[in-house]
């Protein structure tokens, strides 16, 4: 009796459309490693590295804040407006893939938040601008004591 030797087929890995209608591979290798805070800096700076070259503009917004871990899984990234709300979400599913590869951790989810508006932005008066600046250094109310300086 003659036996046949078959080769064999490697698996395919599954396939995934992302929002601009490329596919990419989904990761079966990922498992439920704990996440630590540091390694999610540098899985998030790797990835931000990645799209460097890409767009300077998604960088800088992948970049601009770092990501916090709430839970075990459960990654917020705040951004400043709705105008960088588009560019994230052009890559949040390759970020996200990068992410649960990265961290061994399949169940990684990302939560995008709006950050608050900055204080100083509701500084419109000389004196109020003044007390914001002051509140950060406070040597600056020495300086204005001592040259008895006063807003007209």
């Amino acid at each position: 009796m003659e036996s046949k030797l078959v080769a064999a087929e490697k698996p395919k890995p599954a396939q995934i459309e992302t929002e601009t209608g490329e596919t990419a591979p989904i990761s079966v290798t990922a498992g439920d490693k704990a996440v630590t805070c540091e390694a999610l800096a540098a899985a998030w700076n790797s990835f931000a590295n990645t799209v460097k070259t890409e767009d300077m503009r998604l960088f800088s917004i992948l970049t601009a804040h770092t990501p916090v871990l709430e839970g075990e899984t459960k990654i917020v990234f705040k951004i400043m407006n709705p105008l960088q709300n588009e560019p994230f979400q052009n890559v949040q599913t390759r970020l996200l893939q990068h992410l649960k590869t990265t961290l061994d951790n399949e169940k990684a989810e990302i939560e995008i938040v709006f950050a608050e508006k900055n204080e100083t932005a509701k500084a419109y008066t000389a004196e109020d601008k003044f007390m914001q600046m002051s509140r950060k250094n406070p040597s600056l109310l020495t300086f204005r004591q001592q040259f008895s300086l006063d807003f007209a």
